[in-house]
């Protein structure tokens, strides 16, 4: 053997038992050659690809915001969601004066409508059912 190989124990940066010698112990050919004609082959994936991976593995949740005021309760916005999504769990949360729930799509201008609608008309319907309070005689 060379002493002035870097693995000969003769050498000067000659370590026992260290990274340097195991990789020298290695040959290189084969890995560096699948490497350089595949470029993209790794041994795990990337965190970003992970990531994406994911992200497609689940579908997409939009999360929404509807004023609660007026009297505007979960069911009848419950009721409307689930003409769309029967199966669906909205995952509802009263947060101040405003549900905020989950769909498994972005709500459009006519959907938001038709829900201020059902408030209004279940506001009227509340505010009918209520007696009228008189002072007693």
């Amino acid at each position: 053997m060379d002493p002035n190989h870097p693995s000969s124990p003769r050498h000067p940066t000659f370590r026992s038992g260290t990274r340097n010698q195991s990789f020298m112990r290695h040959s290189t050919h084969d890995s560096a050659h699948s490497t350089a004609s595949n470029p993209h082959s790794r041994r795990t994936k990337s965190f970003k690809i992970q990531a994406k991976e994911k992200m497609a593995e689940k579908p997409k949740r939009y999360q929404q915001r509807i004023h609660a005021y007026a009297d505007l309760t979960w069911d009848v916005i419950r009721n409307f969601l689930r003409e769309k999504w029967p199966d669906e769990d909205f995952k509802e949360e009263r947060r101040n004066d405003a549900w905020v729930f989950e769909t498994p799509e972005d709500l459009t201008k006519e959907e938001r409508k038709t829900i201020t609608e059902l408030r209004d008309n279940s506001a009227l319907r509340l505010s009918s059912q209520r007696a009228s309070v008189t002072p007693e005689r």
